[in-house]
């Protein structure tokens, strides 16, 4: 696991692991941003294990306050999901960390270029922007399924 920590405001700090979150750890940030209906967790398990890469942002005493995955195939096409920083951390620039870290992952392990998506809620859009996201010429669908 590789270490990083972002450059956030004194008493803000936080160290980057180059891992997927827990299902634990997945759990305490969803309940704490109030986003427990968003996921099935009966199934999360399995849901983190399919997850290309991920980075957990921990602070000085360990305890995960962001996430962030990637899914997708690992070569041509990769989603960001599940940005997470808890609200006592939120505008330090632990979002902003966690997304530069899977972006800086995925193209020193790309072997030519890759299409990276994502869908922001409109308050974190800005974050997504200062990245270089942008939705000038293409349009997100989405559409949910089953079970049977």
């Amino acid at each position: 696991m590789t270490e990083r920590t972002p450059s956030d405001p004194p008493g803000r700090q936080a160290r980057l692991l180059d891992r997927v979150a827990t299902a634990e750890e997945f759990h305490a940030l969803a309940a704490a941003v109030g986003w427990l209906d968003h996921f099935h967790w009966p199934t999360i398990e399995e849901a983190l294990a399919a997850s290309v890469r991920g980075v957990v942002a921990l602070d000085a005493d360990g305890a995960a306050v962001g996430m962030a995955r990637m899914l997708g195939d690992g070569r041509q096409y990769l989603m960001i999901h599940d940005v997470i920083v808890h609200p006592e951390h939120q505008g330090a620039g632990i979002a902003e960390a966690l997304v530069d870290r899977l972006l800086s992952r995925a193209s020193e392990q790309a072997a030519a270029p890759i299409w990276v998506g994502l869908f922001a809620s409109p308050e974190a859009e800005h974050v997504y922007e200062e990245a270089g996201f942008g939705s000038s010429d293409m349009r997100g669908m989405w559409r949910e399924v089953g079970p049977r």
